[in-house]
């Protein structure tokens, strides 16, 4: 694999992340309430995960701004 690879694929879990944390946020709101515990985990453990591939995200590109 190389970086254009690795970085689409990053992207893609990225956004996969964020449409998981959208629809949480979407559901307590169309119920008119707050989120729960699990979904409170569930949004905060995506969050991380996307934290995780932006600063990974960014050291690929960076890595391919050099080549």
């Amino acid at each position: 694999m190389n970086i254009k690879e690795q970085l689409d694929r990053l992207r893609a879990t990225r956004a996969e992340k964020l449409k998981a944390m959208e629809a949480i946020t979407e559901k307590t709101i169309s119920e008119g309430r707050t989120k729960d515990e699990n979904e409170r985990e569930e949004y905060h453990a995506a969050k991380a995960e996307m934290d995780a591939i932006d600063a990974e995200i960014a050291d690929l590109e960076d890595l391919e701004q050099m080549q």
